[in-house]
């Protein structure tokens, strides 16, 4: 995993290989926020650069219309896809406001990894740099 500054948030992609998708197609990014949104990072599931389904920690989406924020999934497929995941053990133990050490962003890269269908076992996990980039 090798960390980059993208508009003022860390990421790391990752390859993901599949069965009838070419190399490279296929990739998975964990996006750390420093600052006031550590306790929101986001995974996400990317087919030829555009992100297809994301798992958002302590983000906030309109359900009804209204407001909320807390862990889920969303994306394709089905279209609209959205899952609330507020009783996920790893997810749930991210406290909104708290900053994530590197064994809990793991965990969290892990745990969105099984959501997404994603066998993240093999990647070498590096911690993202501290700071803001």
């Amino acid at each position: 995993m090798d960390w980059r500054d993208v508009n003022g948030a860390w990421r790391a992609t990752v390859d993901v290989a599949a069965t009838n998708f070419e190399e490279g197609e296929l990739k998975m990014e964990m996006v750390v926020r420093p600052g006031p949104r550590a306790s929101e990072p986001t995974v996400l599931l990317m087919y030829a650069g555009q992100t297809v389904r994301r798992v958002d920690v302590n983000g906030w989406h309109r359900e009804g219309g209204v407001p909320r924020q807390e862990t889920h999934v969303q994306g394709e497929p089905p279209p609209a896809h959205l899952e609330w995941l507020e009783a996920h053990p790893v997810f749930a133990s991210v406290v909104q406001g708290s900053t994530p050490d590197g064994v809990a962003l793991r965990q969290i890269f892990q745990a969105a990894g099984a959501e997404l269908k994603v066998d993240v076992h093999g990647v070498d996990w590096i911690d993202p740099p501290s700071g803001r980039p």
